[in-house]
């Protein structure tokens, strides 16, 4: 199961818009079963990397303040090499339900 074989470092990051704790965030990767996603207050890591890259320029972004609607997924180990697919389903405290979904590459020799 590709789930289990993707790398330590590497996490699906989701920032659920006005979520909250009480909110569920399931990821399923290429057609497997619906895993939930960890509930963290962090910085938003595409925050971070905006004000890094345009730090002393004239767009520049605030310092990354801490988030209360960040879910995240751990990949264990490295997925295999292809085009994988990432399903993201969301039900808020109140039952709406969303669904995004994006796809990666893993190319050979990548790091």
């Amino acid at each position: 199961d590709l789930l289990k074989k993707a790398k330590g470092d590497t996490k699906v990051v989701v920032n659920l818009f006005d979520g909250g704790e009480r909110d569920r965030v399931s990821l399923s990767l290429d057609g497997g079963l619906p895993v939930l996603m960890r509930y963290v207050v962090r910085t938003d890591p595409f925050v971070e990397r905006a004000y890094r890259r345009f730090a002393d320029t004239p767009d520049a972004f605030p310092r990354p303040a801490m988030s209360a609607h960040i879910w995240e997924f751990d990949f264990p180990e490295s997925p295999e090499p292809g085009i994988h697919s990432v399903v993201v389903e969301t039900e808020d405290e109140f039952g709406q339900r969303q669904r995004g979904a994006f796809s990666f590459e893993v190319t050979v020799g990548a790091p």
